[in-house]
C-alpha cells in the first residue's frame, strides 16, 4: 500500500474504482469463479463504508441511472464517486474473466480496509465497527 499510495490522500483519491468494484461484487450471486465468501466480504465492506458515510454525514450527491445509483461523498476533502448496481436478478456474461476481476478485488479489499481503518480511527471509532446486521437487514 505504502509504495502505491505514499500519502493517505492519494489512497482516498483512488477509491472510486475500488468502491464501484466492491459494490458490484457485493451484488453478484455466487459463481463458478466467485465464491460466497468473496461476496460476503464485499457486502461487509460495503456496509462498513455506508456506515462511515452516514455517521460522518459525508454524502453530497446521489444520481439514478440505468446502471444503478451513483453516490458522491466528500471525505477529508476528497470527492469520491462510486456506483452501486441495481439489486435486480443479473444476467452474468460468460465472456468476462472473473479471475482477473478477483485479482483486482484482492487489491481493492486491502485498499478499502486500510482506508476505512484510518478513517474510523480519525473519528475515534473502532474498526471493524460493531454493527448488528440482524437488527438492520437493509444494511
Amino acid at each position: 500500500m505504502q509504495e502505491r499510495y505514499p500519502r493517505f490522500e492519494d489512497a482516498l483519491n483512488d477509491l472510486d474504482d475500488a468502491l464501484s468494484m466492491i459494490h458490484l461484487f457485493a451484488s453478484l450471486p455466487a459463481l463458478y469463479s466467485i465464491n460466497t465468501a468473496r461476496t460476503a466480504v464485499a457486502r461487509r465492506l460495503v456496509r462498513e463504508w455506508q456506515y462511515y458515510i452516514a455517521r460522518t454525514h459525508a454524502l453530497r450527491k446521489v444520481f439514478l441511472s440505468v446502471k444503478g445509483v451513483y453516490f458522491q461523498a466528500e471525505v477529508r476533502g476528497a470527492v469520491i464517486t462510486w456506483l452501486q448496481p441495481w439489486q435486480f436478478a443479473q444476467t452474468i456474461p460468460s465472456d468476462v474473466d472473473y479471475r482477473v476481476m478477483s485479482s483486482f478485488m484482492d487489491f481493492y479489499e486491502t485498499l478499502l480496509r486500510f482506508v476505512q481503518f484510518k478513517l474510523y480511527a480519525t473519528q475515534g471509532l473502532t474498526y471493524p465497527p460493531n454493527i448488528r446486521y440482524a437488527q438492520h437487514p437493509g444494511l
